[in-house]
């Protein structure tokens, strides 16, 4: 079942209920995953044997793993091809934004002149488009002091719908690869 463009605004959406704190680590977390998902999905496309069992979730992203950061996980998807230059400055971007919200002993908010600094590098690609999506959204009004935040949230829905393209260009390596026929709508049962 495919998820909709309305079904993704809106969860993203959310992340404008969250503390400014709490929005960002959320994100992150979600581009940490979402990075995962694009490594596992390359990994297995080249691969001609088996893995050995919990071979991604020990030796590769569990605590100890390889790729257990999200900075390892940037560099290595980068260094691949998996991700842009511009994917990369910006994940980068989110990484130290990140790192500097999870160690601040203030109260950490998007509009911080410091905080700003960040926003302003990270990419804006179809921003006045989304902007109006995540407006249509209950969750999506934003008052004055909300601006920089909103910014965020849509700035980062539309690195993730990039990083989809990239996820996706995988999937289907790994199925061609793997002989796997993807059923289109057309195709008789």
């Amino acid at each position: 079942q495919l998820i909709t463009t309305e079904i993704k605004v809106a969860s993203f959406a959310s992340l404008l209920r969250e503390s400014d704190k709490g929005c960002l680590l959320l994100a992150v977390g979600v581009f940490d995953k979402f990075l995962q998902n694009i490594l596992e999905a390359a990994i297995l496309a080249n691969l001609k044997n088996k893995l050995p069992v919990n071979f991604f979730e020990v030796s590769l992203f569990g605590e100890n793993g390889t790729l257990y950061t999200f900075s390892s996980k940037i560099n290595i998807s980068h260094a691949f091809h998996l991700i842009s230059d511009e994917q990369f400055n910006c994940l980068n971007i989110l990484r130290k934004l990140r790192n500097e919200a999870a160690h601040c002993f203030f109260e950490f908010h998007f509009h911080n002149p410091g905080v700003r600094s960040y926003l302003k590098k990270l990419p804006k690609h179809n921003f006045q488009d989304l902007k109006k999506a995540f407006l249509k959204e209950p969750s999506g009004q934003v008052s004055a002091e909300q601006s920089d935040k909103f910014e965020f949230v849509v700035t980062c829905y539309a690195v993730l719908m990039e990083l989809q393209d990239s996820h996706l260009q995988q999937l289907e390596r790994y199925m061609e690869v793997r002989g796997i026929k993807i059923p289109s709508p057309n195709d008789p049962d």
